[in-house]
């Protein structure tokens, strides 16, 4: 590893605080509004209706247009703090920290230190995902969640452990509420346990990871 990642493997408390500053700043001052019939004016009003009591409602009417989640997570802060989305901006700001942080945990146990700080670097400052802090959008919270999922579903194939099978599955689960995207790597887990030569143990691992995640979906496709 040459000098330039070392010294910033030394001072990443301050690269991610930079990353943290470049993005309060963005949402503060460049903050983009909900456009009316946009994807933000959909799940501001879904938070809207959440808040005030009315369910799941899309101006006045009942609707499972979009998946739950990040309508309670709206919602939750309309509640405390009320219809402010610089509040939504700033606390999303916090949230790809974090998401920031597992990556690298995570890019650092199962990749080694290098990739993990070049990995660090593209998550602090890369302009697509820092622009979505300042929109009403999932893709802040999705992150996290698959970040977490993924985390701790390698965590289950190292060590063999099913406690992180299961929390790998929920998690999972609480990001395809978010976001139905990669829904389908279930059953992608699924072909991999039937074409590849896998251990009793881990495919138990995938087995349950998938099962949860299932668990987890059902009610709200019901």
């Amino acid at each position: 590893m040459n000098y330039y990642l070392i010294w910033l493997d030394k001072n990443r408390n301050y690269v991610l605080l930079l990353a943290l500053l470049i993005r309060l700043i963005i949402v503060i001052n460049f903050s983009i509004e909900p456009i009316k019939g946009g994807d933000s004016f959909q799940y501001d009003q879904l938070a809207l209706s959440v808040k005030n009591g009315d369910g799941f409602s899309f101006l006045g009417e009942a609707s499972a247009l979009r998946a739950p989640v990040y309508p309670l997570f709206l919602a939750l802060i309309y509640k405390i703090f009320g219809h402010n989305y610089l509040v939504v901006k700033i606390l999303q700001s916090f949230i790809e920290l974090l998401t920031i942080i597992i990556v690298y945990k995570m890019i650092f146990e199962h990749f080694g230190k290098r990739r993990a700080i070049i990995s660090l670097l593209l998550f602090c400052f890369h302009p697509g995902i820092i622009i979505y802090n300042s929109r009403i959008l999932t893709e802040t919270l999705f992150t996290l969640f698959l970040s977490l999922a993924f985390y701790f579903l390698m965590k289950a194939h190292k060590s063999l452990s099913l406690k992180y099978s299961f929390f790998s599955g929920f998690i999972f689960g609480i990001c395809v509420l978010t976001k139905p995207t990669p829904i389908g790597l279930i059953g992608f887990l699924f072909l991999s346990i039937i074409f590849m030569n896998e251990k009793i143990k881990k495919t138990k691992i995938f087995i349950i990871f998938s099962l949860i995640s299932i668990l987890t979906i059902m009610p709200w496709s019901m």
